[in-house]
């Protein structure tokens, strides 16, 4: 895959397989977060539909777990019934479901969710994986009160709106890569949890 075809392809299996065979341009552990986030953000899609409550309280607890609120006994607790539904559920929701709490198990990501993707997934892979052909080396001195405060509330909230400021706040800090900072002013930009920028501003892996 070149750099033009990542920016452009419409194929999100394809992204994330090209994703997946470059992961050690990542910091340790971070591809694996990544993929976590697309596969958080696809059932964040689907969240009334989802066969029942169990299934969003498992898919709360996969992000609290990723975001080191409850420990890994907690998640697996928290999946408890939305296993046990699985057992008997016949719902075309149930397969891509079983691969997202495979998670639980520790088992490796693979391919169930971009078998089921909505076409909008494809920017939100480019959007938490960001340009693999153009690594940032993020500054901890741009990491300042206000740009954390900003990165934090937005992605607490998962509205994105504030983009721009931070742009602001980062430049204010020192940063002048092109890169951070056209991502946060373009307005066609699709932004979603887990956003590369925000993910690096709070020094999340």
């Amino acid at each position: 895959m070149t750099e033009d075809s990542w920016l452009t392809s419409p194929d999100a299996n394809a992204l994330i397989s090209f994703a997946r065979s470059r992961k050690t341009a990542w910091r340790r552990g971070a591809w694996g977060r990544k993929m976590r986030q697309v596969w958080c953000h696809f059932y964040r899609q689907l969240w009334d539909r989802l066969p029942d409550d169990s299934f969003r309280t498992a898919l709360t607890a996969a992000e609290q777990h990723m975001d080191k609120v409850i420990s890994r006994d907690e998640f697996r607790y928290a999946c408890t019934d939305a296993l046990q539904t699985l057992h008997w559920l016949k719902s075309p929701l149930s397969n891509p479901f079983v691969g997202f709490l495979t998670q639980v198990e520790g088992s490796k990501c693979n391919d169930l969710v971009t078998r089921h993707h909505p076409p909008e997934l494809r920017e939100a892979v480019r959007d938490i994986f960001g340009n693999p052909f153009r690594p940032v080396a993020f500054a901890s001195t741009w990491r300042t009160s206000t740009a954390v405060g900003v990165a934090q509330t937005m992605y607490d909230a998962r509205d994105f709106g504030a983009m721009p400021i931070l742009a602001d706040a980062l430049q204010d800090a020192g940063c002048e890569n092109a890169n951070v900072l056209d991502h946060c002013r373009d307005e066609k930009q699709t932004h979603v949890r887990g956003c590369w920028v925000v993910d690096l501003v709070l020094d999340k892996s």
